[in-house]
């Protein structure tokens, strides 16, 4: 009874076949899709009639076929596709696919994730990945053991696949992501050194704001005037007074002069410049001023570009900023290709409408 037990283990592993081979695949994206190419490599003495292995979401099929170039027989069940070759033995087969919904899933779900599943033990399993045409950053990639084999481009290597692999990528949000501790050291560094930039800046505008001439107000003319018509005065009536031949002569300023100095207070009205900073200064913020002035400065800058000369602003407050001020005409946000281009909006405009801020 043992050697029967035992001559009908042997023959069981003389006639079962070796499953096992090696699948490289490479996963690209061009024109809004997502491509897969899987090239299975078969040894020696592999032998079976057919293989399955789970392709990407809602994946159409471009071709399948051998090293000669021609097509192969070919099937799908679900989520599985099965290939009928003639013969597997020393062969290799590429099959491709491409994948519109895996790339609008990345827009969607800011993450690109997928398995790779065999109906057959794989010796190795080599997958690279191609995310340069996504232009973004990649945060995390599960698993962690890869290599990088270009920018934003990666390799993978997984030896006995005996079941299922799977593959995620987490492509950055709007938000600042912190994932270790090295990272929050180097952004406490970053705020440091943004913190003293901003606060030298300050001090070099506040001492060369204390060098230039002081600009004259109108209520400086109307005051220099009174104090002219007010020198005149003195001056009469001391000439007056010197003069022998006429005496008890009352000098009083006559009208025409204080009309005079009415005259002034009405000509002297503020400049387009000072309705401009008296405006800044009225209703907006110091980090809404600051915006506000580089526009001027820069007009038709680039939204990305402002925060090359405001160190201090994030990326999130920038865009906060500008959709508020857009809302309130101070600033205007147009759109040129995929760039947003920022004018000065209709409020601050003062040369077509300085009547209407003036009320």
């Amino acid at each position: 009874m043992s050697r029967l037990l035992w001559f009908l283990m042997v023959s069981t592993l003389l006639v079962m076949p070796s499953f096992a081979s090696e699948v490289d695949v490479t996963v690209e994206f061009n024109e809004n899709k997502a491509l897969f190419s899987y090239f299975f490599v078969f040894d020696e003495g592999d032998s079976y009639n057919s293989f399955s292995f789970e392709k990407p979401r809602d994946a159409l099929l471009l071709f399948a076929k051998n090293t000669q170039g021609e097509f192969i027989r070919t099937s799908v069940a679900g989520d599985y596709f099965i290939v009928y070759p003639e013969i597997t033995s020393n062969q290799t087969f590429e099959i491709a696919f491409e994948s519109p919904l895996t790339y609008e899933l990345i827009g969607e779900e800011n993450s690109f994730s997928t398995y790779f599943s065999f109906n057959y033990e794989v010796d190795l399993l080599t997958i690279e990945t191609d995310f340069s045409e996504i232009q973004r950053d990649i945060s995390t990639i599960t698993p962690r053991d890869y290599s990088v084999i270009g920018e934003n481009k990666y390799s993978f290597e997984f030896r006995d696949v005996e079941r299922e692999t799977f593959l995620q990528v987490i492509f950055d949000s709007d938000e600042i992501v912190v994932e270790d501790e090295d990272s929050t050291y180097l952004y406490v560094i970053l705020s440091f050194l943004i913190l003293l930039l901003v606060f030298l800046a300050f001090f070099m505008r506040t001492y060369l704001k204390g060098l230039l001439p002081k600009k004259r107000t109108s209520s400086d003319v109307v005051l220099s005037n009174e104090s002219e018509v007010q020198s005149q005065e003195i001056d009469v009536l001391v000439s007056t007074n010197r003069d022998e031949s006429s005496s008890n002569v009352d000098v009083v300023v006559s009208d025409e002069s204080v009309e005079s100095v009415d005259d002034v207070e009405e000509d002297v009205e503020p400049t387009k410049e000072e309705q401009f900073y008296a405006f800044l200064d009225k209703f907006l913020t110091e980090n809404e001023r600051e915006v506000v002035l580089v526009v001027k400065e820069k007009p038709g800058i680039a939204q990305n570009e402002i925060l090359h000369h405001l160190p201090s602003l994030t990326k999130s407050n920038l865009s906060k900023i500008i959709t508020k001020l857009h809302g309130k005409q101070i600033l205007s946000r147009i759109r040129v290709g995929k760039i947003n281009k920022i004018h000065l909006g209709e409020k601050l405009l003062f040369e077509n409408n300085a009547s209407e801020d003036n009320t």
